[in-house]
């Protein structure tokens, strides 16, 4: 789906016309980036919160190291001194007690629940 742009422009500002070769449903309105630069919580502003964090931690620049042992469903990578661990699977999975980031306090013990992903700076 193309990212929205303006809630209140034909095609929602990727055209000058609403006739569009993939039309866009209404509700994606609420999607449009001009509708989420107000509220703090916005998918916008978790997206440049991330693309900051990108930077800051030079994601992607790094080397990617995979983990040498990992539950089943568990993904389990490094990258720079960002660690990840992604539950893909279906059942809670063991993590590790380590500091989050971004620079916050938080322990991990136990369990990762499934559908969940954790960063971690070493």
């Amino acid at each position: 789906m193309p990212l929205p742009w303006t809630a209140q422009r034909p095609a929602f500002g990727f055209s000058d016309s609403p006739d569009t070769w993939l039309p866009l449903p209404a509700c994606y309105g609420s999607c449009a980036a001009d509708t989420q630069r107000e509220p703090p919580d916005s998918t916008l502003h978790l997206y440049r919160h991330l693309l900051r964090l990108r930077r800051r931690f030079r994601l992607g620049a790094g080397d990617l190291r995979w983990a040498r042992s990992s539950p089943a469903g568990v993904l389990h990578f490094t990258n720079g001194i960002v660690e990840v661990m992604a539950n893909l699977g279906r059942r809670a999975g063991p993590a590790s007690a380590r500091r989050s980031a971004p620079g916050r306090l938080h322990w991990v013990t136990g369990r990762l629940p499934p559908d969940a992903t954790v960063w971690f700076t070493r």
